[in-house]
């Protein structure tokens, strides 16, 4: 949500949620003032400022090695992060692909984390061998999604934890977390974070809980979209978007959607949307 507020009222813009197909899936402003006049006029000078900033909404996205490459060359002394937007769990993401730890892997990437992965499996299997041990595992990959698979790898137990996570960040606003049997797994210099539970990576404190510290990586791979960049931007020396294969697309033209209103266009400067013919 974006406020515009003066001395006449106030108007809010709420983004909605890109997924939903129906009518009124679109960004949408609500204005409260004094007068009709009032409302109707702050509310137009925000929905036109939304309209002008259009072309600056589109952004770059990144395949997984290409950005694992851009944030290799890019890093200095703060963490680039990496955005695993597709496997997002704030819009439907299972938060278990691996796309972006591949990338990582094969990229020989040091000091970096991902997380997280939700594997229950693999959480299970860090427990049993201990902290220290080496293990064969299989990691993510469990949801089916086209283009995915689990990892296949040989790790190290860095951490173990019961999953209790106290995200102190501005997202979840001091949330107590509770993550399930939860593991830190090292591969080369990469480090991955593994839960039980799903929960979205919106807090740093989803990585400190496994000893895991956010400021001290060259990269970081988040599991989110939006939510996390009130925690994470402080910290960042740049933030990448990137799209590893995962359930909810990097841009909503490619959903089948039939119900939007006509002419909504389904991402910045793209074609009018067109309900296709009912059969």
């Amino acid at each position: 949500m974006v406020a515009d507020c003066d001395d006449q009222g106030c108007a809010s813009l709420f983004m909605g949620f890109p997924a939903a197909d129906f009518a009124d899936c679109r960004p949408s402003v609500i204005a409260y003032a004094d007068t009709q006049a009032q409302a109707d006029a702050m509310a137009d000078r925000l929905a036109q400022a939304m309209r002008d900033a259009e072309p600056a909404f589109r952004g770059d996205c990144f395949a997984p090695a290409d950005g694992v490459a851009e944030a290799m060359r890019r890093f200095a002394d703060r963490p680039v992060i990496l955005v695993d937007t597709q496997d997002n769990p704030g819009a439907g993401g299972n938060s278990d692909t691996t796309g972006m730890l591949r990338a990582l892997v094969q990229a020989d990437a040091q000091d970096a984390a991902i997380g997280l992965i939700t594997d229950p499996a693999a959480a299970a299997a860090a427990h049993a061998a201990g902290v220290g041990a080496t293990i064969d595992l299989s990691v993510g990959g469990r949801s089916g999604i086209p283009g995915d698979a689990p990892f296949q790898g040989r790790f190290t137990v860095d951490a173990l934890s019961d999953g209790s996570c106290h995200a102190t960040g501005p997202y979840y606003g001091g949330a107590h977390l509770a993550l399930g049997p939860s593991a830190c797994l090292r591969i080369g210099g990469v480090r991955v974070a593994v839960a039980s539970e799903k929960a979205q990576m919106a807090d740093r404190q989803m990585f400190r809980f496994l000893g895991i510290v956010p400021e001290d990586q060259a990269i970081l791979v988040v599991k989110s979209s939006n939510h996390f960049r009130a925690d994470f931007t402080p910290i960042a020396a740049a933030i990448l978007t990137c799209a590893a294969p995962g359930p909810m697309p990097v841009s909503p033209a490619s959903l089948p959607f039939r119900h939007l209103s006509p002419g909504i266009r389904l991402e910045p400067g793209g074609a009018p949307f067109t309900p296709p013919a009912q059969g």
